[in-house]
């Protein structure tokens, strides 16, 4: 069963990237979000009292709920999706993972966490894999200007630098003694809202698309990529730890770029393969515990990884 769900859940996150693409078009993206965490958050709110799980915060932290929904789905979101119109879908995956150093700063800046060599060294390692990447896609779109690429690499890692920042407050909500289910659904419920709010705000009317590709992809995010997934992944790292089910973030990028090849205009370089083997050594390094016996009250590489972990979670 364990390894049934870990193959669900890396499927389903990485085939949202290429789920996004179908939703670029005649509908805005402040309304495809809307719709989609919209209905997400019903989902998982029906799920929650279904199952009796505590739905009542206090003001205080209904508004750090809100806090983190504006960075991990509102902000984040609409930058991703802006982003999407620039790169196939594998390519914004892989953009997506620059959240490792993001994460590793903003530990040290806001949560003091421990900067270890190995999480470094990790992240390096990632980063020239995603340089790699990047220097390969900007090579095959020689067509493009050299500006257009550059405004939407600026855009993903904005996501990234936006998500990563979305996790201190998760992080710090978790400490709080906040639920993360429960969590999750409000954080829908309000990302749909700031999203209602500002697409009103600049004179966007409301639209749906009810083309096929467009309503199935949607129903695709909320129900499979937004809630089944995250269940799953609950699950999984319930029976089998958190340290070991973070190994489903590794095949994500993956995953993604093997659906891009297959399905859009994505094609494989040498600099491709050498990236994406450099981003999963990277992830491996900053997501798995030193061996060594010393105790470390805090450990950087574990913060990273919890950061990681979550990350993906609420970016899929």
């Amino acid at each position: 069963m364990n390894p049934l769900l870990f193959i669900i859940t890396a499927l389903i996150w990485g085939s949202t990237w290429l789920a996004i693409q179908f939703q670029l078009g005649e509908v805005m993206p402040l309304w495809s979000l809307t719709y989609r965490f919209g209905g997400a958050a019903l989902i998982l709110i029906t799920y929650c009292f279904i199952t009796n799980k505590n739905m009542r915060f206090n003001s205080k932290q209904h508004a750090w709920i809100a806090l983190q929904a504006c960075f991990v789905y509102f902000i984040n979101y609409i930058l991703f999706y802006m982003a999407s119109h620039y790169f196939v879908s594998g390519i914004v995956a892989v953009l997506f993972a620059s959240i490792i150093m993001w994460n590793i700063i903003n530990g040290r800046l806001f949560l003091k966490s421990k900067i270890v060599y190995r999480t470094v060294y990790g992240a390096i390692i990632g980063l020239v894999g995603l340089l790699c990447i990047m220097w390969a896609e900007v090579v095959r779109l020689e067509d493009k200007d050299f500006w257009f690429l550059l405004e939407g690499i600026a855009l993903g890692c904005a996501g990234a630098l936006c998500a990563s920042v979305g996790q201190i407050t998760t992080m710090a909500n978790v400490r709080r003694g906040l639920p993360i289910l429960q969590t999750n659904a409000l954080g829908y419920a309000y990302a749909s809202v700031f999203m209602i709010i500002v697409a009103l705000i600049f004179g966007h009317p409301m639209t749906f698309d009810f083309s096929l590709p467009y309503v199935s992809s949607l129903l695709y995010l909320s129900l499979f990529g937004t809630v089944i997934a995250f269940l799953c992944y609950l699950t999984l790292i319930d029976r089998i730890g958190s340290d070991k089910g973070a190994y489903v973030f590794i095949l994500t990028p993956v995953i993604a770029l093997l659906l891009s090849s297959l399905y859009e205009d994505l094609s494989w370089s040498a600099l491709t393969i050498v990236g994406l083997v450099l981003i999963v050594v990277g992830n491996v390094l900053v997501m798995t515990k030193r061996s060594s016996g010393v105790h470390c009250p805090e450990p950087a590489n574990q913060h990273a990884a919890s950061l990681q972990k979550q990350s993906i979670a609420d970016n899929v």
